[in-house]
């Protein structure tokens, strides 16, 4: 139960596109917040390359949101302390 809790947590706030299996897949909260950086990298570089003039900016937000996730793969802070970082953006 409590790993359909984190999912949903994190389909509703973070990433909609994780799915169970990747729970299982990356062992640590450090590898799956890994897996879901390279894969937003990946779908940025394919919309700059298809459409470089398409380019936004990434908001502050956005740039929160990162350092919330690099410092849960530090093991800087918790998961916890990075939800209730993220709630406050």
């Amino acid at each position: 139960m409590l790993i359909l809790k984190v999912l949903s947590l994190l389909n509703e706030r973070i990433d909609p596109e994780v799915e169970a299996g990747d729970l299982f897949s990356y062992g640590t909260v450090a590898q799956l917040a890994q897996f879901m950086e390279n894969r937003h990298a990946a779908s940025t570089r394919e919309v700059t390359d298809v459409a470089p003039h398409l380019q936004v900016e990434v908001s502050g937000a956005d740039e929160d949101l990162r350092s919330l996730i690099k410092r849960v793969k530090e093991d800087a802070i918790s998961v916890d302390e990075a939800m209730k970082g993220y709630e406050s953006i």
